[in-house]
C-alpha cells in the first residue's frame, strides 16, 4: 500500500472522530444538558463548548504537512489561536470537571487527570517551538491533540450509556470502568 493510503484513512478516522466530539458536545449545549449544574454556569459551559469545537475542527489541518510547509505564516498564527483556546478549554475543563462533575469524585479524577495531561503537553509543545526544537513541539502538540480528541469522542459510548441505562444506575456503575480505562489510557 502506498504511503498515501493510510495516512489518507488516519485523517478521515480523525476528522470523524472530530465532527463526533462536536456534534455529540453541541447536542447537549443546545438541548438541556446531561448536567443540570451547566446551567449554573454557562458562560464556562459556551466557552468550553464553542472553544472546544473551533479546537477540534482547527487542530488537525495544523498536522497536515503539504499545509505546514507551503503556508507557515498560516501555520504559525492558527497554532498560536489554537494555544490559547486549547489554554481555555482545558481550564474550563477543568472547572467543570473539579467543581461542578456529575458523577462525583470518579470524575474529578478523570478530568484533572486528563485536564492537566492535556495543559501539560500544549504549554510544553509551545515552549518547545518558542526554544526551536521542532520535532519536540510536534510529538507534544500531537499528545495534546490525541488527549482532547480522547475526552471529546469519549462520548460515543458514553452518550448512548445514558441513554440505554438510567443515570442513576449509570452513577453507581461507571466509576470503576472509568478509573480503568484512564489508567490504561495513561500506561499506553
Amino acid at each position: 500500500m502506498t504511503r498515501k493510503g493510510p495516512s489518507w484513512i488516519l485523517a478521515t478516522a480523525v476528522g470523524v472522530l472530530a465532527l463526533v466530539g462536536i456534534a455529540a458536545s453541541a447536542t447537549h449545549y443546545f438541548w438541556e444538558p446531561y448536567n443540570p449544574a451547566f446551567l449554573d454556569f454557562p458562560i464556562v459551559t459556551a466557552l468550553h463548548v464553542v472553544l472546544g469545537g473551533i479546537y477540534l475542527i482547527l487542530a488537525p489541518l495544523q498536522f497536515v504537512s503539504r499545509i505546514r510547509s507551503r503556508h507557515l505564516a498560516y501555520h504559525r498564527r492558527v497554532g498560536r489561536l489554537l494555544v490559547a483556546i486549547g489554554l481555555m478549554v482545558g481550564a474550563t475543563a477543568l472547572f467543570m470537571g473539579l467543581v461542578i462533575p456529575f458523577f462525583g469524585w470518579g470524575e474529578r479524577v478523570i478530568i484533572g487527570l486528563f485536564g492537566t495531561v492535556f495543559l501539560v503537553a500544549l504549554t510544553t509543545g509551545f515552549l518547545h517551538v518558542r526554544a526551536g526544537r521542532v520535532a519536540l513541539h510536534r510529538e507534544w502538540m500531537m499528545r495534546a491533540f490525541a488527549v482532547g480528541l480522547s475526552i471529546a469522542t469519549q462520548r460515543l459510548i458514553f452518550f448512548p450509556a445514558l441513554w440505554i441505562v438510567r443515570v442513576d444506575e449509570l452513577r453507581v456503575r461507571v466509576g470503576a470502568p472509568y478509573t480503568r480505562a484512564a489508567v490504561t489510557e495513561w500506561r499506553a
